[in-house]
């Protein structure tokens, strides 16, 4: 009877640190897909960048500059709406979003979880000035 409680026990152990193992291995697999990917919650100049990597933010940031169109009110009331096109209006990727996903911490995924990450980039636009 004691060699039954004892394999009952010992059972008991390896289900336990099989579970643990388990968790173990999951959270470090999402600590590497975060490696390359921003945390959940961040936001880059107010653009969604939660589980996306830096080339999918780019595309992002690119399509809504290609969409971008800005309304000029003359002093005669006329509105004239220019494109982005229309000033040669483009996207310039310099390395920081890059530098700004090394900076964070992959292995704070679960507190990301709970609070927003929010950051701002020096300008990523760049237009023909003499148009």
């Amino acid at each position: 009877m004691k060699e039954t409680k004892k394999k009952k026990r010992n059972l008991g152990l390896w289900m336990v640190a099989g579970a643990f193992l388990v968790l173990l291995l999951v959270y470090l697999g999402i600590a590497v897909f975060f490696t390359s990917h921003f945390l959940p919650g961040t936001t880059i100049n107010g653009v969604e960048a939660s589980g996306k990597n830096v080339e999918a933010i780019e595309q992002h940031i690119e399509r809504e500059i290609n969409g971008y169109e800005i309304i000029v009110e003359a002093r005669d009331g006329k509105e004239e709406v220019l494109a982005g096109e229309d000033i040669a209006l483009r996207p310039v990727f310099d390395g920081m979003l890059e530098a700004k996903l090394k900076e964070q911490n992959c292995f704070s995924w679960p507190a990301a979880l709970f609070s927003g990450s929010r950051i701002e980039v020096e300008t990523m636009v760049d237009f023909d000035k003499k148009i």
